[in-house]
């Protein structure tokens, strides 16, 4: 008896260490998931806005130019928000 309760004992622990450590790399795996879509974010955020502001043009050349580059502005704003609320 005395065999079979420690033996019942090492099994329990096993499988509670088991659960944890796979537990834990579930968390893990989560983590690294989010913090590359950031990072994928913060690439089209950036993406968008060379897009948008090409260095060595002057400015809009037309009306249509100016609203485009607006709205592309108003999405990344949007971005930043949404990643400072998370």
């Amino acid at each position: 008896m005395h065999i079979e309760f420690i033996l019942l004992l090492t099994c329990n622990l096993l499988i509670f260490l088991l659960g944890f450590a796979l537990g834990r790399s579930f968390i893990t795996l989560r983590l690294r998931r989010e913090e590359n879509q950031k990072r994928e974010l913060e690439l089209k955020m950036f993406e968008k806005r060379a897009e948008a502001f090409p260095e060595g043009r002057d400015g809009p050349n037309s009306l249509e130019e100016l609203i485009y580059r607006a709205q592309i502005h108003e999405e990344i704003e949007k971005l930043i928000r949404k990643d400072r609320n998370d």
